[in-house]
């Protein structure tokens, strides 16, 4: 199933890249911004994971729509359960935080309208910071494809961002010979994009 989800996502960015009009490419656009991060970690056993946090992002737009991004987030979840280990019931306090690091390309549809939808694909690099009563159980870091899309809506250089970038595949290992996570990997991030 991982195989055709890269192979579905590369032929989507090539045939995205390939339809697109050529034009001089004198008029391209800087773009930065950033805002909310909204992340899910969908585990292979069943367990949701989820985070807020925040992200920022650099892009590089063509007159022909295609556009490069580069965005990175921080989102975290503290939270504590209870649980019965033998002795007990004992509060467990579970800290987990990701960093995310993504570059994709893409392409954005009615570029001179007021709402312009996006498309987009690439790469993500993700690493997992994941302790038990401040005791460190995961440190690693995994590599996925990732495909999204989403939407700007505002006037010339200032727009309302919204993403959504889905990845499947990520695998880390714990600590100290525990068992790993293989799992499913959704952001959404909400923000502010000015154009210079």
């Amino acid at each position: 199933m991982a195989k055709h989800f890269r192979v579905i996502s590369c032929a989507a960015c090539m045939s995205m890249l390939l339809s697109a009009p050529v034009r001089a490419q004198s008029d391209v656009t800087i773009e930065v911004g950033g805002g909310f991060a909204r992340a899910s970690s969908d585990l292979e056993g069943g367990n949701d994971t989820d985070l807020d946090g925040v992200f920022g992002i650099f892009g590089a737009r063509m007159p022909n729509g295609v556009v490069f991004r580069a965005s990175a987030s921080i989102t975290k979840r503290d939270e504590s359960q209870t649980a019965d280990v033998g002795f007990g019931p004992q509060v467990f306090k579970l800290t987990d935080q990701i960093r995310r690091l993504a570059v994709s390309l893409g392409f954005i549809f009615r570029r001179a309208a007021t709402f312009r939808p996006f498309v987009h694909g690439g790469v993500a690099y993700v690493y997992v910071d994941e302790d038990v009563n401040d005791f460190q159980v995961v440190d690693d870091s995994s590599t996925a494809l990732s495909v999204g899309g989403g939407f700007e809506a505002g006037i010339r250089r200032h727009a309302f961002y919204f993403d959504v970038s889905l990845e499947r595949g990520h695998e880390v290992d714990a600590n100290f010979g525990l068992s790993g996570s293989k799992f499913d990997h959704q952001e959404i991030d909400v923000g502010y994009l000015y154009r210079f």
